[in-house]
């Protein structure tokens, strides 16, 4: 009998593409099973078994509303990965008690001012903001309005009630879940909204904000500019010692000219294993400079 030559994915022990998606169904259709008991649907998990590799419209199908019964708090909460390996879903999981104490943080910063209007960029920080708002504040206290270009805040907020949510046109850019482009541009142009949440993979000692894909600086730029009053730059304290490539603004030129009334609010946590550490250290040292920008500048820690 003739040996069978291995793939090379086989030979290396890495997974294809295909494998990965076999992964991703197996995983929902066991999350559909746990939240079985909740879901008006009731499907047991031997039936959703057969459907696949067998009539794969309707697995697909299936997996969108699992995803769609499922918010990212339960994601969080119960620890699981929907198989996905894209940017944002390999980061959440990291630093998850700081991402919650920065959105409780941003949820009471922002409940003695109503804020009719918010705009919520990309990222895994501040798509756990979106979660603490929907956890912590009341209907009455929610902006009435959400404008997003972040599919994982989409995730979050969809059902939340009182809430209108706006999700802004683009092409989608997997890695960070999210929409880019001109037509996200011109949504987030016409938005004029009171409050934004931006997230940053970077913050450096000269005020600027930096992020990791070539796309997201133009449609943020333009978030920033359209925001009327408050400005909050949510980040893990680790973000301040970090590097990343492509620069979205600096917060001093921020704060110039047509945004004189602007205020920049910069929520951080830091998570346990940076306690009294080098890093931590370092981190301060950048913060510190940004507080020296002026009075229009506040950086607010959320401790636990």
């Amino acid at each position: 009998m003739a040996n069978r030559t291995k793939p090379a994915s086989e030979k290396r022990g890495r997974k294809t593409k295909k494998d990965f998606q076999t992964d991703r169904t197996r995983v929902l259709c066991e999350l559909y099973r746990h939240y079985a008991n909740d879901s008006k649907v009731q499907l047991e998990y031997q039936d959703i078994d057969n459907l696949i590799g067998t009539d794969r419209r309707t697995t697909k199908r299936v997996c969108q509303d699992v995803v769609s019964f499922c918010s990212l708090v339960d994601l969080y909460e119960r620890g699981i990965q929907a198989g996905d390996t894209t940017f944002f879903r390999t980061n959440l999981e990291k630093n998850v008690d700081a991402k919650c104490r920065i959105g409780r943080k941003l949820a009471e910063l922002l409940r003695p001012h109503h804020v009719s209007a918010i705009a919520l960029g990309p990222g895994t920080t501040v798509a756990m903001c979106a979660a603490m708002l929907a956890q912590n504040l009341t209907v009455d206290e929610r902006p009435e309005v959400v404008v997003t270009n972040s599919l994982g805040c989409y995730e979050v907020l969809q059902a939340i009630e009182g809430t209108e949510l706006i999700v802004t046109g683009g092409r989608y850019k997997l890695p960070i879940h999210a929409l880019v482009g001109v037509d996200a541009v011109n949504s987030f142009s016409n938005a004029h909204c009171e409050a934004s949440v931006m997230g940053a993979s970077a913050i450096n000692q000269d005020s600027e904000l930096l992020v990791k894909y070539p796309d997201e600086p133009e449609v943020l730029k333009q978030m920033l500019r359209s925001t009327t009053e408050r400005v909050f730059v949510v980040a893990t304290l680790e973000k301040f010692v970090s590097r990343d490539t492509f620069p979205v603004v600096k917060i001093s030129q921020l704060l110039h000219e047509e945004h004189s009334n602007l205020e920049i609010v910069i929520i951080t946590a830091s998570s346990k294993d940076l306690r009294d550490s080098e890093t931590e250290h370092r981190a301060k040292e950048v913060i510190a400079a940004l507080e020296r920008i002026g009075n229009k500048v506040k950086v607010v820690w959320a401790d636990e």
